[in-house]
C-alpha cells in the first residue's frame, strides 16, 4: 500500500467523515459524530508499528498492530501531533485495552473504526475520497448516502436521461435505476433478474474492452442489444466494476458518457463503501452464529436475534477423512458463505470446531431441492478451489434456540458416523435420527470392549481363535427378526446350515433368545462392532 500524498488532492476531515459515514469510521469522545477539528486531509497512511512515524502533514495514520509492543502506539501519536498529521485512526479494542493513550495526541483528531474492519479496505476508501474530492457538482449524486448504490444509479440515470446499471468487477449486477419511462431491452432485464451478466463471447468481449479503457467505451447493436456506452470504475488503477447506459446514439451520446466519466469516481467510493459495509454484516452474522453453537447455553440476546430468522436450516460440512490431508478452513469456509448468500442474502457462516456451520433463514421457503443445490455446488466449488472433498449433513426447519442446539449437536454426530461407516453423501439429520442414536449408544459403554455380554464376547473370541463366523450368523438371524431363510440369503448359506448354526449358538455359548432385553443389547453391540469393522461381514 503506499503512503505517497498526492498535492493536488484533499479534502476537509468533515466531508471525509459525512463520504465514508458513520458505519466506518466516527470521532472519538464526540457523541453529535462530528470531530472536535476540521483540517485538510491529504493522505491515508498505513502505520508500520516497527518505524517510525513518516512525515506526511495533513495524513491520517491508520494505527495497525496497535497492541504489539506497550507503549508503542501511544509514541506514534505523539510522533503523528509533531508531524502535522490530521487525523489517527483506531480500533476500540485498543482503547479498551489501554493499548493507545489518547490524551497525547495533541491537536490530532482521534478517530474509531470498527473491530472487524479491514485495514486494507478502510486505506482504500480513505485514499479515494481524498483523491477525487468534488469530481461531482450535482447535490443528486453528491448527495447520495455512502453505500446506496440504488440511489446512485438512480441519480446518475437522472442526470443522463437513461437507464444505468452498475456492475462489480465479477460482472454481477450490484444496483440499477429504475425511473420510469426510460427505455430498456431484453439484456438488461435478463441480467437484472439474473443479477450477472451471461458468460457470454460478446458479452465477454465487451469486457475486456472496458477493463483496458480509461474512458467510456461505445457498444453499437449488437444480437439484439441496443447502443450502449459503459465507463470502467476504478480505485487508484485497480478495477472493481464499471457504469452501463443505453446511448441513444443521437447528440447526447458525448454527454450521456461525460455523465458516466464524472460519476465513476463517486460510484467507486460506493462500491467500496458497500463492499466493507458488506464484508462487516457478514462477519457480525458468523459471530452471532459462533455465539449460538459454541456454548452450553444459548445468551437470550442472541436467541433474541435468532428468533427473527427463524424457522431456520442449520448445514454442516466436514473434510471426508483422507489421512494425511489438510485444508484451508478459512478458505472453504469463504466459498461455502458466497454459495450460501446466493441462496439467502443474510445467511450466516462460521468455523466451529474443524467444520463449517451455515445458517439459512426462512427456512419455510426453501424447497429440500433448493437445499441439495446448494450442498452439490458448495462441495464442487470447494473441490475445484480447494482440493478438498466434504461430507455434510443438514437439519430440517427449527422454530427455537433449543432446536438449533439439538440440530447442532446431530449434526457432530451425523458426521463421526458418516466416518466410521464411509458415508460421504449429503445427509438430513431427521431422516438419519436412528443412525444418529445408535451413534450415541455406540459412544457410551454399550460397546466397550470391557463391557461386552460374556456370551458376546465368548462369540467373538471363538470366531477370532477358530475362523469360524458364529457372530455373522446371529447378527443376521437377529436382523431379520428371527426369520431362518432370509438370515441364510444374507449369509450365503443353505436354510439348514444357518439353522444348524443357531442349535449350535445356543448350545455352545449358552444365549437366551427368549429374553428381549438379552436380545436387544446382543443385537447392538454385535451391530456395533461390525459397524466399526472389528470383524469382517459376510455380505454388504
Amino acid at each position: 500500500m503506499e503512503n505517497d500524498p498526492n498535492p493536488e488532492s484533499g479534502t476537509s476531515l468533515s466531508v471525509l467523515l459525512a463520504t465514508l459515514g458513520p458505519l466506518l469510521l466516527w470521532p472519538h469522545g464526540h457523541a453529535d459524530g462530528s470531530p472536535a477539528v476540521d483540517p485538510e486531509v491529504r493522505a491515508s497512511v498505513v502505520w508500520d508499528p516497527m518505524e517510525k512515524v513518516p512525515s506526511i502533514p495533513g495524513g491520517i495514520l491508520l494505527m495497525t498492530g496497535a497492541s504489539m509492543v506497550e507503549g508503542i502506539a501511544s509514541a506514534a501519536i505523539e510522533q503523528a501531533a509533531a508531524c502535522g498529521y490530521a487525523a489517527v485512526v483506531i480500533k476500540p479494542r485498543d482503547l479498551a485495552e489501554g493499548a493507545v493513550d489518547v490524551s497525547l495526541a495533541g491537536g490530532v483528531q482521534v478517530l474509531c473504526a470498527p473491530d472487524d474492519a479491514s485495514w486494507n479496505s478502510l486505506h482504500a476508501l480513505i485514499s479515494a475520497a481524498v483523491s477525487n474530492p468534488g469530481d461531482i457538482q450535482s447535490a443528486s449524486i453528491a448527495g447520495v448516502t455512502p453505500g446506496d448504490l440504488f440511489s446512485l444509479a438512480n441519480a446518475i440515470a437522472a442526470m443522463a436521461g437513461t437507464a444505468v446499471t452498475i456492475e462489480n468487477v465479477n460482472r454481477e449486477v450490484v444496483a440499477y435505476s429504475n425511473i420510469a419511462d426510460q427505455e430498456t431491452d431484453g439484456s438488461r432485464r435478463d441480467a437484472i433478474l439474473g443479477r450477472v451478466v451471461p458468460d457470454l463471447p460478446w458479452y465477454l468481449a465487451r469486457y475486456r474492452a472496458v477493463a483496458m479503457a480509461t474512458e467510456p467505451v461505445f457498444f453499437g447493436q449488437e444480437h439484439g442489444a441496443l447502443d450502449r456506452v459503459a465507463m470502467p470504475i476504478r480505485v487508484g488503477s485497480r478495477l472493481i466494476g464499471s457504469l452501463w447506459a443505453f446511448d441513444d446514439g443521437g447528440s447526447r451520446s458525448q454527454e450521456i458518457a461525460r455523465v458516466l466519466a464524472d460519476a465513476a469516481p463517486i460510484a467507486s467510493l460506493h462500491l467500496m463503501h458497500a463492499a466493507s459495509a458488506y464484508s462487516l454484516q457478514r462477519h457480525r452474522r458468523g459471530e452471532l452464529l459462533t455465539a449460538a453453537l459454541g456454548g452450553d447455553q444459548i445468551n437470550p440476546g442472541v436467541a433474541l436475534t435468532l428468533a427473527r430468522q427463524m424457522p431456520v436450516v442449520l448445514i454442516g460440512f466436514a473434510q471426508s477423512d483422507e489421512p494425511g490431508t489438510e485444508i484451508d478452513l478459512g478458505r472453504v469456509a469463504d466459498i461455502i458463505a458466497l454459495n450460501a448468500e446466493a441462496v439467502r442474502r443474510t445467511a450466516s457462516c462460521t468455523v466451529l470446531r474443524s467444520c463449517v456451520f451455515v445458517l439459512l433463514p426462512r427456512a419455510d421457503q426453501l424447497s429440500s431441492q433448493r437445499i441439495q443445490q446448494f450442498l452439490t455446488a458448495s462441495q464442487r466449488a470447494v473441490s475445484s478451489a480447494a482440493s478438498a472433498d466434504l461430507r455434510c449433513a443438514y437439519s430440517g426447519e427449527l422454530h427455537s434456540a433449543a432446536d438449533l442446539d439439538r440440530a447442532h449437536k446431530d449434526i457432530e454426530t451425523a458426521f463421526r458416523f458418516q466416518s466410521t461407516e464411509a458415508l460421504d453423501t449429503s445427509i438430513c439429520t431427521e431422516d438419519q435420527r436412528h443412525r444418529i442414536l445408535l451413534q450415541e449408544l455406540s459412544e457410551g459403554t454399550v460397546a466397550a470392549s470391557d463391557r461386552l455380554l460374556p456370551s458376546v464376547q465368548r462369540i467373538l473370541d471363538y470366531d477370532s481363535q477358530n475362523s469360524t463366523e458364529y457372530a455373522s450368523t446371529l447378527l443376521a438371524y437377529l436382523d431379520t427378526f428371527g426369520d431362518n431363510r432370509r438370515a441364510a440369503e444374507i449369509t450365503m448359506v443353505h436354510e439348514n446350515s444357518q439353522r444348524y448354526r443357531m442349535r449350535q449358538l445356543t448350545k455352545r455359548f449358552g444365549i437366551d433368545l427368549d429374553d428381549p432385553a438379552l436380545r436387544l443389547i446382543t443385537w447392538l453391540q454385535l451391530y456395533l462392532h461390525r459397524r466399526d469393522r472389528r470383524w469382517r461381514p459376510l455380505a454388504p
